[in-house]
């Protein structure tokens, strides 16, 4: 049995045998936060009776518990989880290693549905990159981008952590991406973009703000890029022989046949005689695919990490956050190649992963019970 359910067991377990335990779960620990849906089903059951104090909800701790606690609690889930069954709920009674460790158990419990969470968001991410690629869109990768950043924000507040980009360690980004697939018209779209700023450098006098070199996937055309962008920023004339000496200078050209980037391959791209008058146009569009291309990949890589169980709470929406900080860069530029503020993310679509209505101080107050005598943290420890 997987550690999370024996978890969500124990909690169930603690209160049942001691019904006042709700009072360090209630506000924080809520059904949705339970694998299993039977389990889900009981727990709010007795979070109702208590709410409506029914026996054996009030008991104090040391007193026996009415065995009508239990019974009423069955009979209850039943009506929509037959599966939770006399037997089964006296085995979580018997299964829970000590009813005050209570609030240890629904961390673990929220721990496992924090993870659940963010693989749910990112997972929702990658396939809206997946669709706008298939139809040269962005509106869904920005409106789950939005989604996903609004609940790494509201998971932290559930947890008691500060929503704080944090770097991933080296032992986590060693891993390598896997190259989302290019097409050849997107490889032929890029080719002609640089043609049209070789054609008229003079489109690169407001392009060059907002359209970096990694927004090509080619990284032969990120260079020529660089080359294109540096003469135009020394003041220099450009043509396909300047373009090439600038490659040879900054050392792109590869000395043999081999693959990197030739003499002959500048000299074709910047030669083709691109139309002036469309480099902003296309310019945009490299944008908008960089930033669903980056989203997608982005997304990828934070439901890698939600797998990932060796990693607490904080450090999962830490490492989310900034793995997506390219991501919102790139959308900054989007908007800003299209006339908009660029001053402004994806919009935080909000998500209610704890209780409706909580206030956010109570959340996190309640969130941090860790036990009913918590050790307090040291300065400069990682979050967890």
């Amino acid at each position: 049995m997987m550690p999370l359910i024996r978890a969500e067991q124990a909690v169930l377990g603690a209160v049942l045998l001691e019904p006042r335990q709700l009072e360090s779960l209630d506000g924080w620990l809520r059904p949705t936060h339970f694998l299993h849906h039977d389990h889900a089903t009981l727990y709010q059951v007795l979070l109702d009776a208590r709410a409506q104090q029914r026996p054996g909800a009030l008991t104090a701790p040391g007193e026996p518990v009415p065995l009508e606690w239990v019974t009423d609690a069955v009979t209850r889930a039943r009506r929509t989880a037959p599966g939770v069954t006399t037997a089964r709920v006296f085995g979580f009674v018997s299964s829970c290693p000590h009813p005050r460790h209570a609030p240890l158990y629904g961390r673990m419990v929220l721990e496992g549905a924090i993870h659940r969470k963010v693989t749910e968001h990112a997972t929702r991410l990658h396939r809206a990159a997946l669709s706008d690629t298939a139809n040269a869109d962005h509106r869904d990768t920005g409106h789950h981008l939005g989604v996903l950043t609004g609940a790494l924000k509201d998971l932290a507040k559930v947890w008691g952590t500060d929503p704080r980009p944090t770097p991933p360690p080296a032992e986590l980004t060693a891993r390598p991406a896997t190259p989302p697939p290019t097409g050849p018209e997107q490889l032929a779209d890029e080719e002609w973009l640089l043609a049209c700023l070789t054609a008229d450098p003079t489109g690169l006098d407001g392009i060059e703000n907002w359209l970096a070199p990694e927004d090509f996937v080619e990284v032969d055309h990120q260079r020529i890029y660089r080359c294109l962008t540096a003469l135009h920023h020394r003041g220099e004339p450009i043509d396909q022989l300047t373009v090439l000496w600038e490659a040879q200078r900054r050392g792109y050209l590869s000395e043999d046949a081999g693959p990197g980037l030739t003499g002959d391959r500048v000299l074709r791209v910047c030669a083709v005689g691109g139309v002036a008058t469309s480099a902003a146009y296309h310019g945009r569009q490299q944008v908008r695919t960089a930033f669903v291309r980056n989203a997608g990949r982005a997304a990828g890589w934070i439901r890698h990490l939600a797998t990932e169980h060796t990693l607490p709470p904080g450090q999962l929406i830490g490492y989310s956050l900034h793995t997506l900080l390219p991501v919102e860069d790139t959308f900054r530029r989007w908007r800003t190649a299209g006339g908009e503020p660029p001053d402004r993310s994806p919009t935080p679509s909000r998500v209610d992963p704890g209780a409706p209505g909580l206030p956010g101080s109570d959340l996190t107050a309640a969130a941090r019970a860790r036990s009913p005598h918590p050790r307090p943290a040291t300065a400069g420890s990682s979050p967890e």
